[in-house]
């Protein structure tokens, strides 16, 4: 009798130590990046010919660091229902990357269940796509349908997405694969962690009196105009290194919506009044680099 009352009591005591050591668990990540690849591009006897793992393993820094969670289809475990927990990651994640290559094109579970959700996500800013080119196909040949994956409305061709890669990782040399998945985790890195833009230290004013500031001529007017366009562009290219699609997407949404300002700020537009190929208003650009600043803003960048 005696021994069975022990044994009670330390099932009691494994109980509160199981309870404890669940208590004090830090709950999981919600999963922000998606790698999407197809099995047979996983199984090559050759552990450097494993992209999938290459991957997983160039990124393992974001998550040490607690910066993000990567989730790949192999974290489902054993009983859980495999189509509608993919589906669920795919409608939390910021990041999706595709390991493109012959066996990815030709699944059609990626075509026809995880690209739709992907790329209509994409679509409407929810989250950025970045292509790996793994092994030789017909990738800019090959169009997909969203958010329908038979009748869309919508299609897309992957040759939209910027490649961190110009030829196929399985052509590389070992370096250069490395090189290609460093790109990846310093753009995903971006995302995750964008960088602070610091403002300038201010000078001190001279003792002296400045001279009485000459009356603007319509040609200072119009370099004052291009100083703003200049000031956008330095603030978006080399210091924030925003996407500029989304960059330009932001920048409408701030602008007043009774004015055709989307065509004046569209990427090749702006380009070319920077480049004084075209002239603009000066309150126009004004408003254009108010709005420029408010975005970054918005984006948690302090100027």
């Amino acid at each position: 009798m005696k021994q069975e009352v022990n044994l009670n009591v330390s099932c009691y005591v494994a109980l509160y130590q199981f309870y404890v050591a669940e208590s004090s668990m830090t709950p999981e990540m919600t999963p922000e990046i998606f790698i999407c690849y197809a099995h047979k591009d996983n199984e090559h006897r050759d552990p450097n010919k494993r992209w999938l793992e290459r991957l997983q393993e160039c990124l393992r820094p974001l998550e040490l660091q607690g910066h993000a969670s990567v989730w790949v289809d192999l974290d489902i475990e054993l009983g859980e229902e495999w189509h509608q927990n993919i589906q669920q990651t795919l409608e939390q994640i910021r990041v999706a990357l595709l390991l493109v290559s012959p066996a990815f094109l030709a699944s059609e579970y990626i075509r026809n269940s995880e690209l739709p959700v992907l790329l209509r996500r994409a679509k409407d800013r929810e989250l950025v796509i970045i292509p790996i080119f793994v092994r030789q196909c017909a990738w800019r040949e090959t169009t997909f349908n969203y958010p329908d994956p038979k009748t869309g409305p919508y299609k897309l061709s992957l040759s939209k997405k910027q490649m961190p890669n110009g030829k196929p990782l399985n052509a590389m040399e070992e370096h250069e694969q490395d090189e290609t998945f460093y790109k990846v985790y310093r753009r995903i890195d971006k995302i995750f962690n964008p960088p602070q833009v610091k403002s300038p230290t201010p000078t001190k004013s001279p003792t002296s009196k400045p001279p009485a500031p000459k009356p603007p001529t319509p040609e200072s007017l119009e370099e004052e105009a291009q100083r703003n366009l200049r000031e956008i562009e330095d603030i978006r290219a080399n210091k924030v290194e925003l996407d500029y699609y989304d960059f330009v997407i932001a920048l409408k949404d701030k602008l007043p919506k009774d004015r055709a300002m989307y065509d004046l700020i569209a990427p090749e537009r702006l380009r070319e009044y920077i480049d004084g190929q075209r002239t603009i208003v000066l309150e126009d650009s004004r408003e254009i680099l108010q709005a420029a600043r408010q975005v970054l803003e918005d984006k948690g960048f302090s100027l």
